[in-house]
């Protein structure tokens, strides 16, 4: 509340406790990676769907480090109602992902569909490689990640189906 420049009785007034602000802020950093990152549009013609969405999910971490923070959190660490948002919000990134797929499938094909455990995957590897790298090296390093990223989701992406 001293940070935020507001009164202790303010911050009540919006939320029960620090958990429910803390919950609400995470909600708030996942929708705005789902809304950004995950538009269903196609990529530059000459840039792959995989890069053009790793650019911007990254370019979104450097423009919003507090992201980063809120969405790879050891939420687990946190209580069992921000371990359980936090899983919720995963499915819901993983949801989105299926569903950019479908629609990059419309005009390529070749794209095989992806299952929502697949997608998952894809999204725990990405969450872990941005926590790691954002409290190893710091904000700065992440765009340094993009072609190791995308190569890590086409790998997921291609891999035979189960």
């Amino acid at each position: 509340a001293r940070r935020a420049g507001v009164a202790r009785s303010t911050f009540y007034e919006y939320f029960a406790d620090k958990e429910e602000c803390f919950l609400e802020a995470f909600d708030y950093a996942a929708q705005r990676v789902l809304e950004r990152v995950l538009m269903l549009e196609r990529p530059a013609a000459d840039t792959s769907p995989v890069h053009a969405y790793i650019a911007k999910l990254l370019e979104l971490c450097v423009q919003e480090p507090g992201l980063v923070r809120l969405v790879a959190a050891d939420a687990e660490a946190l209580g069992p109602a921000a371990a359980e948002r936090q899983r919720a919000v995963r499915d819901r990134i993983a949801e989105g992902l299926v569903r950019l797929r479908d629609f990059l499938r419309r005009d390529e094909p070749k794209f095989a569909a992806i299952s929502h455990v697949r997608a998952l995957a894809i999204v725990g590897a990405i969450t872990e490689v941005l926590r790691h790298t954002f409290y190893a090296s710091g904000v700065g390093a992440l765009p340094t990640l993009q072609s190791e990223l995308a190569a890590i989701v086409l790998a997921l992406l291609e891999a035979p189906p189960a």
